[in-house]
Formats: C-alpha cells, structure tokens, sequence
C-alpha cells in the first residue's frame, strides 16, 4: 500500500525549491509513495512539468489566518489531507512551513516537514516571529547545506535532533562538459569571444551589481569578452541593473538573456561561470556548472565553500568586492588550461557527491525513518 505524501507550496515559478519538488515528484518511488501538491498560486513556469508528473495539486487556498476565508480554507485543508490518508506534510520556506505547521496541529499523527535554504532569516519581522513556532511543531528540518543547519541551530525553537542535511542534486546526465554545436552560440555574443556567465534571477541578493561593477576591470584586458547574464528579473531590477551597465561604459559588452528554458545548453559554452551571490544556502547554479564541465568564481557565503574546493574546483572570493570578482575571472580567461582542469575536476565532484539521486535517496530515507517512528 502506497504512503501519501503531500508538499506544500506557494507557486511553480522557475526556482530551486521549485526545481527540487519537480525532481522529487519525478524520481521518488510510486509503488511506494503517492503524491500530492498543495499550492497558493497555480501558476510559473513550471506548472506544466509538475502536472505532467501525475501528482494531485490542490489549491491552499490561504492568504489570511485573519479572516473567516482564511480559517475555512485551513479546515478545508485539513479535510483533504485526512480524506486521503496523507502521513507526511513537506513544507518548502518560510510560507510553506508556517502553513504546514498550522494546517498539521489539527492532525496529531501527521509528521511535518520544515524546508530550509538560507542561512539569512527572513526579511519581514513576523516572518522571523513565527519560526520558532513553526520549527517546534516540525518533526525535521531539512537544511540543503551545513551553512544552512548552522543558522537554523541557534535559533530559537531548535532542537539539534530535529535537524537533518540533504544537499541539492543535479541530473548531470543533462549537461555535456563541452557544446555539440559550437556553432549554435549564445545570442548577442560573438563567435570566439570568451563568456563570462550569471545564471540566476536578477534580484540584489543574487550580487548581479557587483559583477557589473567589475567587468569594465575584465574588458580592459579582455575587449571581446562578454558578461551574459541569464535569469528572470521584476522589470525594476531590470531596468536597474541595466543603467549602472551603462554607467560603467561597457553596456555593449554586457549581454541580458533573461529567462531561459536551454540553460543546459548555455552553460557549457561558458568559458567562466560567476556566482556573486550575498548570500546563499546551496547554489544549484555551481553543481550544475560543475555538471557541465565549467570553472566556478563564487563568493565565500553560505554554502559555496562547501559545494566548491578552492583552487580544484573553483575560486572563492569576499562577497561585495568587485576588485577580487575581476581578479579571479582573470586570472581563469588567462589560462584556459587551468579552467579546463578545474571544469574536469568539478564534473567528478559533482558525480560522486551531488546527483539528483543522492538528493531523492536522502528524502526516501527521510521519510521512511519519520514513517517507522525512528529518529531522522
């Protein structure tokens, strides 16, 4: 008899808690589990994708614990949930864990799940009031980093047992560590010119300022060379980032992709892939540019130093300095040898320690050990 398990949500857009529901969806054993996916907004970019995994998708529909909607839609919940026997509650973030928290004290035998991907609290302050709520009514809290785990244990609410790892995976099967066609480039960059790359949605917290500020350090020595940046963006972060492209005098070097569905095309016709995030939990962006075979400059924040060793794999430079971004993309577009070894070594890292099959075999052994009652 299959075990329901439901996920908790706030949409489908493209993201990498959004990602690692879809691979679960997909990878986790039907013969063993049913699924079921509870979300507020029915909508994102990968909507199509969670629907075709055949999961049952029910509307939260809570927006509000303030108003009588908001209470019904909470009973509603409940009712679905012992209507199909569901045993374990996966909450994804802040929203998604306060909600599966809320939604399971009206079940006592329903085991929740508290997902964690940052090691930053969050901004708004009743956000940040009701985490330890939400963390002493979880049965665990999945951290996708020891960064991440670190936070989370000295905050208030926390018990050390509760707490559990489970790194974000990869299909590297997916990525090729060098382009089929190298003809069919990326659009706006031309033939021979070295790509520096940004994959990631242009928000400040991603750093996308800082290495805008660094290319014209980059162009000086390198004048083909172009920075792509690649991610979906609100159209003021666009327009931002754009005019302190322009202030830097080197717009016409600077390449805005926006969104893409290729990214596993894209990034192996990247000579350097950059992550100048401020902060991070576990970049999906550096695993999957070790997939494809690529070098990584990224800052030395939250889960980076683990998912990259130094010098082998990558560089690791402070966060917020555009001077030691330049310096190290640099010193890779100068000696394409040492970014070849470093490609080579990440994509062997990749494969040993950071697949999408570990990912789904930690959430199977997760969940089993909730369901016979042992410690996570």
């Amino acid at each position: 008899m299959r075990t329901p398990v439901a996920f908790l949500i706030g949409s489908f857009r493209y993201g990498g808690a959004e990602r690692d529901l879809l691979e679960l969806l997909r990878r986790l054993d039907r013969s063993r589990y049913e699924f079921h996916v509870l979300y507020v907004e029915r909508q994102g970019d990968l909507l199509p994708q969670i629907e075709g995994t055949g999961a049952a998708l029910h509307p939260l529909g809570i927006h509000s614990l303030t108003s009588l909607k908001g209470i019904r839609a909470v009973r509603r919940t409940r009712a679905y949930l012992r209507e199909h026997g569901v045993r374990i509650l996966n909450g994804f973030g802040v929203y998604g864990s306060f909600y599966a928290a809320v939604i399971a004290r009206g079940i006592p035998e329903l085991k929740v799940i508290s997902y964690e991907f940052t090691p930053v609290p969050p901004p708004r302050l009743r956000a940040r009031l009701f985490q330890p709520w939400y963390y002493r009514r979880a049965d665990v809290i999945v951290g996708n980093s020891d960064a991440v785990l670190k936070a989370v244990g000295s905050r208030r609410g926390v018990a050390g047992g509760k707490l559990v790892k489970i790194y974000n995976g990869v299909d590297a099967s997916t990525y090729t560590p060098s382009p089929a066609d190298p003809a069919n480039g990326i659009p706006g960059v031309p033939e021979g010119a070295a790509v520096v790359g940004v994959v990631g949605r242009l928000n400040p917290i991603k750093g996308h300022t800082y290495i805008v500020a660094a290319w014209p350090e980059v162009a000086k020595r390198f004048p083909e060379a172009r920075l792509v940046l690649v991610g979906p963006s609100r159209p003021a972060d666009l327009e931002r980032l754009q005019a302190e492209a322009r202030r830097t005098g080197r717009a016409d070097r600077i390449v805005f992709l926006g969104q893409r569905g290729d990214v596993p095309r894209l990034l192996p016709l990247m000579d350097v892939v950059a992550v100048p995030s401020l902060t991070e939990g576990f970049s999906n962006v550096v695993i999957e540019a070790g997939a494809a075979g690529r070098p990584v400059v990224a800052t030395r924040v939250g889960g980076n130093p683990e998912a990259i060793v130094e010098g082998e794999t990558g560089l690791l430079v402070p966060a917020r300095d555009p001077g030691a971004l330049a310096g190290a993309i640099l010193s890779l577009l100068g000696d394409p040898e040492r970014g070849r070894r470093m490609g080579e070594a990440a994509r062997r890292r990749i494969a040993s320690l950071y697949t999408v099959e570990r990912m789904v075999d930690g959430y199977d052994r997760l969940y089993r050990s909730l369901l016979d009652g042992e410690r996570a």
